[in-house]
């Protein structure tokens, strides 16, 4: 359960301005004529008594300050024995027990406040909370039923007594009771967003959409409903309704950042550059200084292609945080793209060890040596690191990476095999191990790797899309292929290489026109890439095009392909100009 210390502090000034009013009276009435002598005397021996419960009523107070609660729970059983029909005393040692966790006792003086006064209804909440937490469904149910048995309309109750079905694993009664309560109070707005939320944790999400559609309908202006009605679509994968369900909170209340970063996120999403530009200064704007706000700033500007922009915004954290792995990672992967590696070295060094980024950093490091000529000085780094730390599949995976780069395609899988044996379950390590097969002509050997490495990650979009193509390139299962391309393109539909795959199956198939216009799509997405250019020559060539073949054949060929994609585009090209 989780108490509220506002709440709770709240309670304990309201319970000490009741004992101030309760002494007040008491003064009052010693300081009026009294009727004799024996009256008085009891009246003053009970106002002492009442004095000193506040007495220790305030040390107990001054205990939970100093989160002692042993003692304030002594202070307070003090109080109690002086004043013990004082409910306001039995509740707050309720809340002293929960606090040191001690349920048991927090319902018995819980009950002991509800019996000394029956009216006051704070207790009754505490104790229904106390028993919902500790999952004891009946009692909390009895207390729910009386509570409404005192008033009908009480929506805290029925929420409540809602809440204990569930415990029971009540389900049809504790819609039931709430959509009852509605239908004869639908102006109770806490009720009927419990209900709305109740019927998506159902799963009956059409259900809850059109309990919150009512909702925001009757009560336009409530921030939280159309907050939780965005979630709900964001959820259920409905960007629009989401985006439109943020804007319409937005303008209730403009100042909540962390909403107004989740509308980013959709308008970013649903292709809206713009308007997340837009939403995003201002957000900049509200937020002041914020991690998260220029962070996912500078996102929006990498998914723009803007590497200007965004190292700028880094930059700008870099001034707040100026540790931040994240950010160092990021600064360094721009200066990567941008091809400055001396740059992109000095970014990647100022990653502490103790960082989460350290380990990736020290291998795009490697990397960055590696680009700078100092190939020689990269694979000893590599391997170094892996002495040091042989569980750290990034390693392997960078040392694979450059061997490959160099064509050294049989060290790299030997490499790997002995990665496999440190460890064993790394389904990255099965699908370099399935990739350098491949670079060696032995695509069965490929596929099966890869498969192995599907069964860990089964939605992985690289690992479905190496196999469909695999299966594309030997001409077999291209419906299967298609179906894992196609899958994988589900979850990267910007990636080129994955449209170019989806082209090749569609080229074996014999569909040229369908294969020209993906690949010619892949081709905007990668221009740069020797293979996506040697597929728009083949496709060429079955459409009858021989020049524009030769054009994309002769590109290939000048992007520096590997020898064996080298030897397969020089051949085309002999082809076609005998």
């Amino acid at each position: 359960m989780r108490l509220s210390w506002k709440k709770f502090l709240a309670g304990l000034i309201a319970s000490l301005s009741a004992f101030g009013v309760v002494l007040g009276c008491e003064l009052v009435k010693k300081l009026s004529p009294p009727n004799n002598f024996s009256e008085q005397r009891r009246e003053v021996a009970e106002f002492s008594e009442k004095a000193q419960a506040g007495f220790h009523l305030s040390l107990a107070l001054q205990s939970l300050f100093d989160n002692d609660f042993k003692n304030s729970e002594q202070e307070l059983k003090k109080a109690i024995g002086l004043d013990p029909n004082s409910s306001y005393l039995h509740y707050l040692l309720a809340q002293v027990y929960i606090m040191s966790q001690n349920p048991t006792s927090a319902i018995e003086s819980a009950k002991r406040a509800i019996e000394l006064n029956p009216d006051w209804e704070e207790p009754y909440y505490f104790l229904l909370e106390v028993y919902l937490f500790n999952q004891q469904g009946e009692p909390a149910e009895q207390l729910a039923q009386k509570l409404l048995e005192k008033n009908p309309g009480d929506s805290k109750a029925v929420i409540q007594l809602s809440r204990a079905y569930q415990a029971q694993g009540l389900v049809g009664p504790a819609v039931v009771v709430l959509k009852n309560f509605i239908e004869s109070y639908p102006n109770k707005i806490e009720a009927r967003k419990e209900y709305a939320r109740l019927l998506g944790i159902l799963g009956r999400d059409q259900d809850a959409k059109q309990a919150y559609l009512a909702l925001v309908k009757d009560f336009p202006m409530d921030y939280e409903s159309w907050i939780e009605y965005a979630e709900l679509n964001l959820r259920l994968g409905e960007l629009e309704e989401a985006r439109r369900a943020y804007q319409q909170a937005l303008a209730i209340f403009p100042l909540d950042v962390e909403n107004r970063l989740e509308l980013v996120k959709i308008l970013s999403q649903l292709g809206k550059s713009k308007e997340a530009r837009e939403q995003m200064e201002l957000a900049k704007q509200l937020a002041g200084k914020n991690f998260e706000t220029w962070f996912l700033s500078a996102y929006l500007y990498l998914k723009e292609n803007n590497l200007e922009k965004a190292k700028e915004e880094y930059l700008q954290i870099l001034e707040i945080a100026p540790e931040s792995g994240q950010v160092l990672y990021s600064l360094g992967l721009i200066a990567q793209e941008e091809k400055n590696w001396e740059q992109a070295e000095k970014w990647f060094s100022r990653i502490k060890s103790k960082d989460e980024f350290y380990f990736e950093a020290k291998a795009q490091m490697v990397w960055s040596i590696y680009h700078q000529g100092r190939k020689d000085q990269a694979i000893e780094q590599a391997k170094k690191l892996i002495k040091e730390h042989p569980g750290k599949e990034v390693f392997w995976l960078t040392l694979a990476g450059i061997y490959e780069q160099e064509e050294r395609n049989q060290e790299a899988q030997i490499l790997l095999d002995s990665a496999l044996k440190q460890i064993p379950e790394s389904p990255e390590i099965f699908y370099a191990l399935a990739m350098v097969h491949s670079l060696l002509g032995e695509n069965e050997k490929a596929i099966e790797l890869a498969k192995f490495a599907l069964n860990k990650k089964p939605e992985d979009p690289m690992i479905l899309n190496f196999i469909g193509y695999c299966w594309a390139e030997q001409g077999e299962n291209l419906d299967q292929a298609e179906e894992y391309i196609r899958k994988a393109l589900v979850k990267n539909p910007d990636n080129g290489a994955i449209i170019d795959s989806l082209g090749w199956v569609y080229f074996q198939k014999g569909d040229y026109k369908e294969a020209l216009r993906l690949i010619e799509e892949a081709n905007q997405r990668f221009p740069g890439d020797p293979e996506i250019n040697k597929h728009l020559g083949q496709v060429w060539i079955k459409l009858g095009n021989q020049n524009q073949a030769l054009k994309y054949l002769e590109k290939a060929l000048s992007l520096n392909p590997r020898s064996r994609l080298k030897k397969e585009i020089e051949e085309l090209i002999t082809g076609l100009k005998q």
